[in-house]
């Protein structure tokens, strides 16, 4: 895929947007950060939550190869498995 080089093993996807926002964090205050938008190879999409102090290429590409894997197999899951 283009823009990116997913890890062996994990999920491809591709990141199709990202926006400035605000979340909740742990103790109940406003973090702000980035959406990151993304869409796996198997056509699930998803997104994930990254504070502005952990923005960074490497630590959002770690976040979105978890968040792929779990999202392709949930979206996989049939009645029999």
């Amino acid at each position: 895929m283009q823009g990116q080089n997913p890890i062996p093993g994990n999920s491809g996807w591709q990141v199709t947007s990202q926006i400035e926002q605000s979340d909740i964090g742990p103790a109940g205050q406003f973090v702000n950060g980035k959406r990151v938008y993304f869409t796996t190879a198997n056509g699930h999409s998803g997104s994930v939550f990254v504070p502005l102090g952990q923005y960074s290429v490497d630590n959002v590409r770690n976040l979105i190869n978890t968040a792929a894997d779990i999202l392709d197999a949930v979206g996989n899951l049939t009645s029999g498995s």
